[in-house]
C-alpha cells in the first residue's frame, strides 16, 4: 500500500516537473526576445517582440495590433502551385 503511494507520488512530482521545464522554457524563450516598437516583424530576427507591429496591407486589431512574436522555429516552406496544377489535370481531362 505504502509503495503504491510513494509511485504515485513520483509519478505526480514528475509530471509536474515536466509541465514547469515547459513552461520556463517558454517564459525564458520570451524573457530573452529582443523588444522592438512600431518595425515591420518581417525584417527582424527570429525571437523578436515588436510591440505596435507596422504590417503593409494588414489592419490589425486587438492585441494582433499591440503585439507581435517572430517564433524562433522557422516555418515551413510553402507547396508550389505546381503540385496544385497536377491535381487540377485530371479534372480537366474529364
Amino acid at each position: 500500500m505504502k509503495a503504491e503511494i510513494k509511485l504515485r507520488l513520483v509519478n505526480y512530482a514528475d509530471i509536474f516537473l515536466k509541465i514547469s521545464r515547459l513552461v520556463w522554457e517558454g517564459l525564458h524563450e520570451l524573457l530573452k526576445a529582443k523588444v522592438y516598437w512600431g518595425r515591420n516583424p518581417a525584417g527582424l530576427p527570429r525571437g523578436s517582440l515588436v510591440f505596435f507591429p507596422l504590417q503593409h496591407n494588414i489592419l490589425g486589431c486587438g492585441i494582433a495590433a499591440i503585439v507581435s512574436y517572430k517564433n524562433n522555429k522557422p516555418t515551413k516552406a510553402r507547396k508550389s502551385v505546381g503540385l496544385l496544377d497536377e491535381l487540377v489535370k485530371p479534372i480537366e481531362g474529364q
